[in-house]
């Protein structure tokens, strides 16, 4: 079980978690990533999938939120 806590800021590129995930800050997305785990998120947390303009973003939840 991984926690991205309140205040924090958790980024990944072209990744996959392979764990569960509680999201409490910000947690960004870039290019063709995946959280393969449980995703949980709270009120006050913010999931961005974030692009430039040279690449897209993608992003797969394989169960929860």
């Amino acid at each position: 079980m991984l926690t991205n806590a309140a205040g924090q800021t958790l980024a990944f590129y072209n990744s996959r978690i392979n764990a569960d995930l509680t999201n409490e800050g910000l947690l960004i997305a870039r290019s063709y990533s995946g959280i393969n785990g449980q995703l949980t998120t709270t009120a006050d947390s913010t999931l961005q999938v974030a692009s430039a303009s040279y690449y897209d973003s993608y992003l797969t939840v394989a169960s929860g939120f």
